[in-house]
């Protein structure tokens, strides 16, 4: 079993423009809107590869359903604990002329101590030996920046593989825990290492270190429009982006987790894991706003991966 953890999710709404000016009415082509955040999108994606998936989340009393609805839609069960507040809204404004995004997030509602315990409790509760435990997203207002690495530790005593795919504090603090796998983005290792990294060569051994550093099992790192990077203490592999047509950037690197996931807990290597990430999140972009490609559509692109070994 997967166990995905959902504490800080959202609408996701994406208004896609001809052109953004500044000052200016700005006339809107496309709006959509999709429930989700991190959590919400690798169970989504774990659930269309067929992995057997099960989702912890917080709901919020201020937007009724919204969550429960999107799950049931993408037939992903799900034990959600309701805390007072509503979903937070990120905008994403897509400019076309320009060919880029702006991103505003909103703040999480504040969750209670109690009802980070009662979280800590259910998922904890849940867990068997040999279960996979993904932790990603932001955290919520209110959660100390340990709490991933305490859910780590105790996932860990468990006999539990621990995913991490998070940012800046919440990073550092459960790399103290030794997460079995980290997946940072461009950004988020540059935030960690506290230094720009402009290629896959001079991106491998500062993984290998921070392999070595930490106790971490493997890294994958996901570069964007290059590709993504596996580093284990064995092997490093690169797999390159496949050339698809882009109608929507975000939510790639959710579905890049939950496939790697996906395959590594069915038992291959981590090398066919990042080509099947790789694939997922090629997939992915295919598609306009958060919305998760189907298996049919990740697996057709698999055979058009070309890993690189190192």
């Amino acid at each position: 079993m997967i166990w995905v953890l959902s504490l800080n999710p959202c609408i996701d709404k994406t208004v896609a423009l001809e052109r953004f000016e500044m000052d200016s009415a700005n006339r809107v082509k496309v709006i959509r809107e999709d429930a989700g955040g991190k959590g919400m999108n690798v169970a989504r994606m774990l659930k269309n590869l067929g992995a057997k998936v099960r989702l912890h989340g917080f709901t919020f009393a201020g937007t009724p359903a919204v969550l429960e609805k999107a799950l049931a839609d993408s037939r992903v069960p799900a034990a959600l604990i309701p805390c007072p507040g509503a979903l937070r809204v990120n905008l994403k404004i897509q400019d076309a002329s320009r060919n880029c995004t702006i991103e505003i997030n909103e703040e999480s509602a504040p969750v209670t101590p109690f009802k980070l315990q009662e979280m800590e409790n259910q998922v904890l509760s849940s867990l068997q030996k040999g279960d996979y435990l993904v932790l990603t997203g932001s955290l919520p207002k209110g959660a100390p920046a340990a709490y991933y690495r305490t859910l780590c530790e105790k996932a860990h005593e468990k006999g539990c593989f621990v995913a991490a795919d998070c940012d800046g504090e919440a990073l550092r603090e459960v790399l103290k825990a030794a997460p079995d796998l980290i997946k940072p983005n461009e950004q988020e290792l540059r935030k960690l290492l506290n230094r720009d990294i402009s290629s896959v060569q001079e991106a491998l051994p500062h993984l290998r270190k921070l392999l070595q550093d930490t106790g971490v099992s493997m890294i994958c790192h996901s570069r964007g429009k290059e590709g993504a990077l596996m580093v284990t203490r064995d092997e490093a592999v690169f797999c390159p982006t496949i050339d698809v047509p882009v109608r929507g950037v975000y939510g790639a690197g959710d579905a890049m987790l939950a496939a790697v996931c996906h395959a590594l807990a069915d038992g291959q290597s981590a090398s066919d894991a990042l080509c099947l990430g790789v694939s997922a999140s090629c997939a992915t972009i295919m598609l306009p706003g958060t919305s998760m490609a189907e298996g049919e559509s990740v697996r057709k692109l698999l055979a058009r991966c070309t890993p690189i070994r190192y």
